[in-house]
């Protein structure tokens, strides 16, 4: 039996706030969050956007590539958006090295974290933030808050917990 699943699409704006979340100190996530965002404006799907270094071409302003799936040999527009992050992983000698290819469980795993993150600092959450995901027919996260004090060996916990 196949379970019934919602297709989620992220718009420009928070595609954007993604792009401007500091990751300083996460390096694992800011790879992860800038493939997700190569993807994401290139178009291009995962098992594509995931090998650009293997099989991808700069010429001019747009990056060449067969598809996997089809084998067909696309010419993708570099939007301003996508020569940012391509520029932190060019080398000195002009080639783009993009960010280091992961699984895509991996990538939706560091996703979900930088979610976290984003999230957490939304609301304020000063402490050790720590997010629950449930299912049902949308997926929701419940960011809560730990205290780090403790009261006969237990943590206290924020009751307060917050859908996104």
């Amino acid at each position: 039996m196949e379970e019934e699943t919602d297709a989620v699409y992220l718009d420009i704006e928070q595609l954007e706030k993604i792009r401007a979340l500091d990751l300083k100190g996460h390096p694992g996530l800011v790879n992860a969050r800038d493939l997700f965002l190569l993807g994401a404006w290139t178009g291009l799907r995962f098992q594509d956007y995931s090998v650009l270094s293997k099989k991808a071409r700069v010429m001019g302003d747009f990056i060449h590539i067969e598809t996997e799936k089809v084998g067909v040999f696309v010419a993708i527009p570099i939007l301003p958006v996508t020569r940012e992050i391509m520029e932190r992983y060019r080398l000195e000698d002009g080639t783009y090295t993009y960010p280091k290819p992961i699984s895509n469980q991996k990538l939706n795993d560091y996703i979900k974290q930088v979610q976290v993150l984003y999230t957490s600092r939304l609301l304020g959450c000063t402490q050790h933030c720590q997010a629950t995901y449930l299912k049902s027919s949308k997926n929701y996260a419940y960011i809560q808050e730990e205290s780090k004090q403790t009261t006969g060996g237990q943590k206290l916990k924020n009751p307060t917990n917050h859908q996104v």
